[in-house]
């Protein structure tokens, strides 16, 4: 569209491309003006253009570009209709996220991370096992047929020094695509056990997640309620900045524990549990303070105590 009215329904200069063939720009349509708008149960655009023209390539063979018909038709007035049930919103189908552990419960977070635990002390022994069998002389080893030689031939101090220059060129060789293929597969088995373990944290941090916003609630309920009982100046404003200052540092907390347990630093009941282990005692001490007609934040009976400590010191 070259340019469209104020009204937002007629338009000027219209091109409209028709890619249903996937055959390039082959097929078009060019009109000077027209008028769009939408049906009255929403399904389709319809477009009205006038004084325009349409182009179509209807040669047969693609292969052949340089010969090929090419068809023209002109037209006073022409119809178009979109169909817009590709823009509609539809509802995700629930399965698609059955197994995010965002959109699981307890239980499910539960039953996930020991199969993830599982799986991945599973991966660790077969890893192990297999990078055992890797080293050729161990795996070729038969008690069976290996046999003492009765007389041990002298060899020389230096071990390759004992082969020929092509015997030593074929064990340096294959002693470096060893090690190559060995440290490519220990930094492949620790990337892989790296991201299961992740996995293993973040379901685990969930679960407790569901444990410990309810907790916050108490929490912050045995802080809050306190707070507007013991301040009793400064109208609503001081209470309100205290307790966001004690939920912005819950916060922090709350954050540095779970980033900690996402990391691998610390156990998830540790990390996901220290912020309400912090803020506990915080909302025992609090509470007794308000059933005790406590004047903790008053600012005056601390005022006093600076002034007879700097009086005593005259």
């Amino acid at each position: 569209v070259g340019k469209k009215d104020d009204d937002g329904m007629t338009i000027h200069k219209v091109i409209i491309y028709d890619h249903r063939s996937k055959s390039g720009n082959g097929n078009l349509t060019v009109a000077e003006d027209g008028k769009m708008e939408l049906t009255k149960d929403k399904r389709f655009l319809v477009f009205s253009l006038h004084n325009g023209c349409n182009y179509n390539d209807v040669s047969e063979n693609q292969q052949n570009r340089n010969n090929r018909q090419f068809q023209r038709l002109k037209f006073k007035d022409q119809y178009r209709r979109f169909d817009l049930a590709s823009f509609t919103m539809t509802r995700t189908n629930e399965e698609f996220f059955k197994d995010n552990f965002q959109m699981m419960n307890s239980r499910q977070l539960d039953s996930a991370s020991g199969a993830l635990k599982i799986e991945l002390v599973k991966k660790k022994e077969a890893y192990a096992k297999g990078f055992t069998n890797s080293f050729y002389f161990y795996k070729n080893i038969d008690s069976v047929i290996f046999k003492k030689p009765d007389t041990l031939a002298k060899l020389k101090s230096n071990f390759l020094d004992n082969f020929s220059k092509a015997d030593q060129k074929i064990i340096i060789s294959n002693a470096i695509n060893s090690a190559r293929n060995m440290k490519e597969s220990i930094t492949f088995q620790v990337s892989d056990t790296d991201v299961r373990s992740k996995q293993i944290s973040r379901h685990e941090i969930e679960w407790h997640r569901k444990y410990t916003l309810s907790i916050a609630c108490l929490l912050f309920f045995f802080i809050g309620a306190p707070l507007g009982a013991i301040i009793r100046k400064g109208g609503l404003g001081l209470p309100v900045v205290i307790s966001v200052l004690f939920f912005v540092v819950y916060h922090v907390i709350s954050m540095t524990g779970e980033k900690f347990v996402r990391e691998g630093a610390s156990q998830a009941y540790v990390g996901m549990w220290v912020a309400a282990a912090v803020y506990l005692p915080i909302g025992v001490f609090l509470t007794y303070k308000a059933t005790t007609d406590s004047v903790i934040f008053d600012p005056t009976i601390y005022f006093r105590v600076f002034a007879k400590v700097f009086k005593k010191k005259k």
